[in-house]
């Protein structure tokens, strides 16, 4: 896990988060507008995320997941199951949040 989303650059960090909003939208036959009010941030960010154009924050992607029950690791890395249930490693919730936070932090993401 570490290793993959490591040595991801910027945009292919951008197209799996851009790619994985879409499907979490799309699966929970979600709005922008409801994802923007249920997160607590303007539909623009929202739709700048979606687009590619913004890179997805960690707060955000911890709250994402957080409010809608969704894996980080699958959000983080495309891999494993999109719902939460036992995590396919050996990491904890917590060390992938530590581990998304410091490769955000390696590429300069706020």
């Amino acid at each position: 896990l570490y290793m993959k989303i490591f040595y991801m650059d910027k945009k292919e960090l951008k197209n799996l988060y851009k790619d994985n909003l879409n499907l979490i939208k799309q699966d929970l036959k979600k709005t922008l507008a409801d994802i923007a009010k249920d997160m607590g941030i303007s539909q623009n960010t929202i739709s700048a995320y979606i687009r590619g154009e913004r890179t997805v924050s960690l707060e955000f992607a911890t709250q994402l997941c957080k409010t809608y029950g969704i894996n980080l690791n699958w959000f983080a890395t495309g891999e494993g199951e999109m719902y939460k249930k036992a995590l396919s490693s050996d990491f904890t919730q917590k060390d992938i949040e530590n581990i998304v936070k410091n490769v955000l932090k390696k590429e300069n993401y706020k």
